[in-house]
């Protein structure tokens, strides 16, 4: 598999610590039939869960009938869930490549 060559300390600290280090795309690829599901779900999520969202806000601002208090409410959820499922899905994403 690839091999790369950005933690030239992980082998000092291994043997300092005991503990197997690794970190970003070096532990994607080395573990990457446990990693890829759970970004590829990540993925599916933040799309369908974004689409959707946008679908219902769109849909209530083009109806004139859906101007109501409970469109407001609806539309308020949504865009609270949109913006919910923007930081935290995609820091998920981002995180399975960096911060692992």
């Amino acid at each position: 598999m690839f091999k790369l060559n950005n933690f030239t300390n992980i082998q000092t600290l291994n043997n300092h610590t005991g503990l197997e280090m690794a970190g970003g795309i070096e532990y994607f690829l080395k573990y990457l039939d446990e990693t890829l599901p759970y970004t590829l779900i990540n993925c599916i999520g933040f799309i369908v869960g974004s689409f959707g969202n946008i679908l219902i806000m769109g849909a209530i601002i083009i109806t004139k009938e859906l101007h109501n208090e409970t469109s407001i409410l609806i539309f308020n959820l949504s865009l609270a869930e949109l913006v919910i499922t923007g930081f935290v899905n995609l820091f998920t994403i981002l995180g399975n490549f960096i911060f692992t």
